[in-house]
Order: C-alpha cells, then sequence, then structure tokens
C-alpha cells in the first residue's frame, strides 16, 4: 500500500508520468533535462546560462525568466535557488568544469573535431578509460591473450613473451614477475 494517496491514471498513462499542469509548459525548455513530481532537472548548459545572465547585472529571478521559465507560474523561490546554487557552484570552481562522462570514449579523435584544452583532457579521460575496458574484455575473451607482459629492467637481459601456445613456459623473473619463455 502506498503512502501517497492518488490514482494511478492521474499521474501515468502507459509507465510514462505525466508531468503536473503546473510544469508542463517548460518541459520542452532547451534547459529542461527531466523531472519527477513537480521538480525540474536541468541540463549542464543552464548553469552556464544563467551565471552569465546574472554576470550581466540580472537579478536571479530576470535571469531565471530570460532563460524561457515564467516565475509567475514557478515560484520566484525556485529562481532564487537556482541563482545561489549557480553562484556556489562559481565560487567552488565548478561551473565551468568538463566531464568525461560526457564524451563517448569510443569515437576516434580525428572525429571529434575542435576541442579547447579541458574539452581535450576530458575527452582523453574518457577514451582511455573505454580502451581499458575494451582490454579487459578482449582479455577475458580471448584464450590467446598474451598472459604476461613483463616489464623491462636494468638487471633483465631477455624477452618475455607468451601466445598460450606449447613452445613457451612459465618462469619468474628477478623481479617477481611471472615471465614466459620459449623453450625450444
Amino acid at each position: 500500500m502506498s503512502k501517497y494517496k492518488f490514482k494511478d491514471d492521474e499521474r501515468m498513462v502507459d509507465g510514462i508520468e505525466i508531468p503536473p499542469e503546473k510544469i508542463r509548459p517548460f518541459i520542452d525548455n532547451e534547459f529542461v533535462a527531466d523531472f519527477k513530481g513537480e521538480k525540474l532537472y536541468y541540463t549542464k548548459d543552464f548553469d552556464v546560462a544563467l551565471y552569465k545572465k546574472i554576470q550581466e547585472g540580472m537579478t536571479y529571478v530576470e535571469a531565471y525568466n530570460a532563460l524561457g521559465f515564467d516565475t509567475s507560474v514557478l515560484g520566484e523561490e525556485r529562481a532564487n535557488a537556482a541563482g545561489k546554487r549557480v553562484m556556489q557552484k562559481a565560487r567552488d570552481n565548478r561551473l565551468f568544469t568538463v566531464d568525461e562522462t560526457s564524451y563517448d570514449g569510443s569515437v576516434p579523435r580525428e572525429e571529434m573535431g575542435d576541442l579547447t584544452a579541458e574539452e581535450e583532457m576530458a575527452y582523453l579521460k574518457a577514451r582511455n578509460h573505454y580502451l581499458e575496458e575494451m582490454l579487459l574484455a578482449q582479455k577475458k575473451y580471448d584464450p590467446n591473450w598474451r598472459r604476461c607482459i613483463h616489464h623491462r629492467t636494468a638487471g633483465y637481459k631477455g624477452r618475455s613473451f607468451h601466445d598460450g601456445g606449447l613452445l613457451y613456459q612459465k618462469a619468474e623473473a628477478p623481479c617477481g614477475w611471472i615471465q614466459c619463455t620459449r623453450v625450444a
């Protein structure tokens, strides 16, 4: 039994939540990513756009209205809370950060076009994560994957390799790593 008293047909249609009348006009706004009940979830671009409007000399309410929202419907408290949140992010240097999760690591660098230094760093982190995941998947599902790759040290003169064949044997390297050497 739900603690909320509402009819399912009023809030849901075919498993999809229907926005309340109060926020329906704003669901298609470019700065709205999602909603839950009467709560709006904004895109990442919203914070930057709101901050720029505030820096132009607008109040929180004026800036919020300038981005396509109506405080006479949504309330000034929502605009003031958004403005305070954005200004706090700016003070904490979290406003203009580039998030690596916003990049697809499977896309080659040539297809990414021009990126700022911060954007390129975020892309490279996402690309590195993607390649590490691909390597783990390849190791897991390829029985002929080289099981040990030995790093070279000054005291080690050999070369280690192993391709899963019978012509190789395992031996312990001076550093403690397991190395593979040719038998014949």
